[in-house]
């Protein structure tokens, strides 16, 4: 048996471990990331990902997260459909094998949630071809919650399976809040009014927003701790305050992505804390206003001087 060290994936947005020197682009750092990463979840290797979070989660830029990403990827340690945004990891079963086949039947929901592709159908086959090859009742509780995706549904069915998991996101928010509780009649219309008042940062993102975008399940889950569409709307205007996230750093790169906005109920609360503050076009503005303030009152000084003087 291997010899293994738990990791909690809250690492990645403790405070202490922010400050700390940044991982340069590399192989091996992206490979920790890939597998302790915030977005994975109980099942081993497989989850939601976009490159562009990911290389912005590292603070990498996209060419270095790409050349690392192909590293691992010509090895066959990682696989990735990066349009329909799945990540799947090979060998993660081998070393996170499930306790028991009650853990694996608690994969549905997650199961059900990943978008359908290719990918998903190579990940189901990894999967399925470890467990029989460990125990049977394993690989029963897998087929029992894990049903084999099919690329080829109708489009309406597609849809109406779209609308039903939609649904029962809205369901499962009912509740969770008591004292700000988020009504299923209106979380669709809020979560859009969060994505349009980004775009006016941004007029070309997100134009066609849906419930399968890391976006949407990071601004539901947000409204599930109980965080409002005025406290998610101020949050993306501190994050277009904050002169990290505007560039000023050691790698001069923008950090202005949505997904990173909505991660955490503490980077929500910390760029709210933020929208109060000057942005530093507005600190520069008011600089001049107050040189120009200055100055002018030294001349009306000086002339009231000259006119005693006189």
């Amino acid at each position: 048996m291997g010899r293994y060290r738990k990791i909690s994936v809250r690492m990645w947005d403790d405070e202490k471990f922010k400050a700390l020197t940044p991982i340069p682009p590399c192989g091996r750092g992206l490979w920790i990331y890939l597998l302790t990463n915030p977005d994975t979840h109980s099942i081993p290797g497989c989850y939601r990902a976009t490159e562009s979070a990911m290389a912005e989660y590292l603070e990498w830029t996209m060419k270095a997260f790409r050349e690392a990403f192909r590293e691992a990827s010509a090895k066959g340690m990682v696989k990735a459909d990066w349009k329909a945004r799945l990540v799947w990891i090979p060998n993660a079963i081998k070393h996170n094998i499930p306790e028991s086949p009650n853990v694996i039947k608690g994969w549905r929901n997650t199961w059900d949630e990943l978008p359908e592709c290719e990918l998903k159908t190579q990940a189901w086959k990894g999967l399925k071809a470890f467990l029989e090859g460990y125990r049977e009742a394993f690989l029963e509780a897998f087929l029992e919650a894990c049903p084999q995706p099919s690329l080829n549904q109708e489009q309406e069915q597609e849809q109406e399976q779209e609308q039903e998991q939609e649904q029962e996101q809205d369901n499962s928010l009912v509740g969770l809040t008591p004292d700000r509780a988020v009504k299923p009649d209106n979380l669709k219309t809020d979560i859009l009014t969060v994505f349009d008042h980004y775009r006016t940062f941004h007029p070309r993102a997100h134009k066609r927003p849906n419930s399968k975008m890391t976006e949407w399940r990071r601004i539901r889950d947000r409204m599930a701790e109980g965080s409002t569409t005025d406290d998610l709307c101020k949050a993306i205007d501190g994050m277009h305050k904050t002169p990290h996230n505007l560039g000023e750093n050691d790698r001069n790169q923008k950090y202005l992505g949505l997904e990173l906005c909505m991660r955490n109920a503490s980077q929500v609360t910390r760029f709210v804390e933020n929208a109060d503050r000057l942005s530093p076009a507005e600190q520069a503005k008011r600089e001049r206003e107050e040189m120009e303030r200055r100055l002018q009152e030294a001349i009306r000084a000086e002339e009231e001087q000259d006119d005693d003087d006189a």
